[in-house]
């Protein structure tokens, strides 16, 4: 099949890599604020989105990405600190703070509890519960 101006390429079209490797995703809208060193991160004010995503690639562990900030940040169970890591004690009340290996404090607020613990569920066993597809049977 040959392209409306002739040239002998195909006129089809190929996904971007970045599409093409994240086979699910779970987007938790809420109030996000995070802190690098002990000193916030500015969120963009053009920004439609403002939360977390979790990204479920095809291979790897699922991974949280913050949605609306200037910087990118995305981190999986592996970079979470395993002493203080989740301080979920205000579960209930729509609150979550994780605190990263490399000093970095990402807090959620004002959210639906039952997202919350999606993000929890990921961040606990590597393993994202409920964000659909994704995984393989052997």
């Amino acid at each position: 099949r040959q392209s409306p101006r002739g040239s002998q390429w195909p006129t089809t079209y190929r996904q971007p890599m970045a599409a093409a490797a994240a086979a699910a995703t779970t987007l938790v809208r809420c109030g996000v604020s995070v802190e690098v060193n002990g000193r916030g991160i500015h969120p963009d004010k053009g920004a439609k989105d403002l939360g977390v995503q979790i990204v479920e690639p095809i291979k790897g562990p699922p991974q949280v990405r913050v949605v609306g900030f200037k910087r990118e940040v995305r981190f999986s169970h592996r970079d979470v600190d395993p002493k203080s890591g989740l301080v979920d004690g205000r579960l209930m009340e729509g609150r979550l703070a994780i605190i990263l290996k490399d000093r970095t404090k990402v807090i959620l607020v004002k959210a639906q509890p039952a997202q919350l613990e999606l993000v929890v569920g990921c961040l606990r066993s590597g393993s994202s519960s409920g964000t659909g597809g994704g995984g393989s049977t052997a």
